[in-house]
């Protein structure tokens, strides 16, 4: 397990949620909201905990697997909420079933972790070992209250769906289930969904900025690479790209 801290925390300790936050959906941004407020009242530090990537991925039936909302701009619509303080998470596929013995005492250690809030159906862990039983032993263990709130059944329905249909080029009514467009950065323009069709795209600056006015127009998204009215161009590694439309040929 590989932990980053994006932010402090502070000397009091944490309260967090744990999550892939991708895609980024109203229901994510409630959340945010709520562990800002939590957060606020308990004078902790909100702390959104991400796992990138996501420990489904490693069962995907697919060979890649379909990330609608780069790690970087889920850590900015995060921030936007008010939760300025992100932990990203990377386990590797072995450790995805160790249980919520296991992640609970390496994340508490980490950022001093107080309360943890965790979603009415929301496991760490498969079947019994991240049950929410063994969630709440796990935090009794570590000296961390736990709480749970209610979380809508078509949460995680949603997600999947959103998934299937980008990974079908199914552009649109992707877009249509989140609200807003696609943010890629440079690794995932490599994946052949992404490579298979044309499509308009802006390039993003810093995103707590608005988008760039200058559209990009008829861009191919082919081996990392883009190309702009027919001339190759290279984005810079920490770029981020968010797709508007699917071109038709």
């Amino acid at each position: 397990m590989r932990l980053c801290l994006h932010g402090n925390v502070g000397i009091a300790g944490s309260v967090a949620v744990v999550g892939t936050w991708d895609p980024f959906l109203t229901e994510h941004r409630r959340l945010a909201i709520h562990l800002r407020n939590v957060a606020r009242r308990a004078r902790l530090t909100g702390v959104a905990i991400i796992l990138e990537p996501a420990p489904t991925s490693f069962t995907w039936p697919r060979r890649e697997w379909p990330v609608y909302h780069a790690l970087e701009a889920r850590r900015a619509f995060l921030k936007s909420c008010g939760v300025l303080t992100t932990l990203v998470v990377r386990l590797r596929r072995d450790e995805t079933e160790e249980g919520a013995a296991f992640f609970v005492r390496r994340v508490a250690k980490r950022i001093g972790l107080r309360l943890l809030l965790v979603g009415a159906k929301q496991s760490l862990g498969p079947a019994s070992k991240g049950s929410h039983g063994a969630i709440r032993s796990a935090c009794r263990n570590n000296k961390i209250r736990m709480s749970v709130f209610p979380t809508r059944a078509r949460l995680a329905r949603l997600q999947r769906q959103v998934r299937y249909l980008l990974a079908k080029g199914d552009l649109r009514r992707a877009r249509s289930l989140v609200g807003s467009h696609p943010i890629l950065a440079n690794k995932q323009l490599r994946n052949s969904f992404w490579t298979a069709a044309d499509y308009d795209a802006v390039l993003l600056r810093p995103l707590d900025t608005a988008l760039e006015s200058n559209l990009l127009r008829r861009i191919q998204l082919r081996s990392g690479r883009i190309y702009v009215n027919g001339r190759a161009k290279q984005l810079a590694p920490k770029a981020l790209l968010a797709v508007l439309a699917r071109r038709h040929r």
